[in-house]
């Protein structure tokens, strides 16, 4: 997938092992594999647990969920996968190296401070920004100019049900939804045709 090489090629600031290791000071160790698949109506991908025998997580992407996407719409998916596959792998990987359940709380409440953090709420504060900033880098080796905020409107996608987005004032929220589902399907919040920013990608 180019989309995918071109997102491995952004600078350190930019790509995910650089989000990962400017969160965890460490760099991240874990097997990642991408493929297609068919998922539930609601789902465009999913992130699977990490399998303790390979070394792997393997994330599923739904091509039908994507048949109206431009790259942008695509590469915000790629980026908020990958920090849910880095995430799988740290907890995953800390089990199979033989800790007990009362270690993987005092490493949890070490490294991330709050036993009720999920892993999308634990994304709103240390990687939501840094998509919206690995969205810019990549914007920007296409030639695109986009308006202030649009990229970290975008990497809002996933985290919608959060308690730091439900708690934005409405018009956030619809300005959001309504970029993401422009990047995605064309359309706006309220399902009008709405001018994409980012390239037509074609996916079958």
């Amino acid at each position: 997938m180019a989309l995918l090489t071109d997102i491995q090629g952004l600078s350190t600031n930019g790509n995910i092992v650089g989000m990962i290791y400017k969160f965890s000071q460490t760099i991240p160790g874990y097997n990642w594999t991408i493929e297609n698949g068919t998922l539930g109506v609601s789902e465009n991908a999913g992130t699977g647990l990490y399998n303790k025998r390979t070394g792997m997580v393997t994330t599923t992407f739904d091509p039908s969920k994507f048949t109206n996407s431009t790259d942008l719409g695509i590469a915000r998916v790629i980026l908020h996968e990958g920090v849910h596959a880095y995430l799988q792998a740290y907890f995953g990987s800390a089990i199979s190296s033989g800790k007990t359940y009362n270690d993987l709380i005092i490493m949890y409440l070490d490294d991330f401070g709050n036993t009720g953090t999920t892993q999308h709420n634990l994304m709103v504060t240390a990687f939501r920004e840094d998509i919206g900033h690995a969205l810019e880098e990549y914007g920007a080796s296409k030639g695109y100019t986009m308006l202030p905020g649009y990229y970290q409107d975008l990497a809002w996608g996933g985290l919608m049900k959060t308690t730091t987005y439900t708690d934005l004032s409405q018009t956030d929220k619809d300005r959001i939804y309504s970029r993401l589902t422009t990047e995605q399907y064309g359309v706006d919040k309220d399902g009008n045709p709405s001018t994409q920013l980012g390239a037509a990608t074609n996916c079958p």
